[in-house]
Order: structure tokens, then sequence, then C-alpha cells
């Protein structure tokens, strides 16, 4: 942030990509990656999880 206060810009935009990816339909994301279904499966629940933080 201070280089580039440094260079002269004056604003900054803050967002929250953990609600984006919320919103994404994670099995056609995989599926263009993974073709086992069962690591897809695994993934998916892992997102569904959610994250703890500290």
């Amino acid at each position: 942030m201070k280089e580039y206060m440094e260079q002269g810009y004056t604003r900054a935009v803050v967002f929250d990509l953990r609600k984006y990816f919320d919103m994404l339909n994670h099995t056609i994301l995989l599926r263009k990656q993974v073709n086992d279904i069962r690591i897809i499966q695994m993934v998916k629940r892992y997102l569904k999880r959610g994250v703890m933080e500290l």
C-alpha cells in the first residue's frame, strides 16, 4: 500500500472474495479440470464446511 501511495495513488478498493466463491457452482468448475467424481465430492464437502478464522 505504501508503494502505491508513493506513486501518487489516492484511493483503494477492498472487497471480500469469500462471498463471491460461495456463489459459484463448484461442480462445474471442478469438472473442467477433474474427472474423478470422488475428488469432486471431497472438494465440495470441504468447501461447504467453511473456514474458521482465528
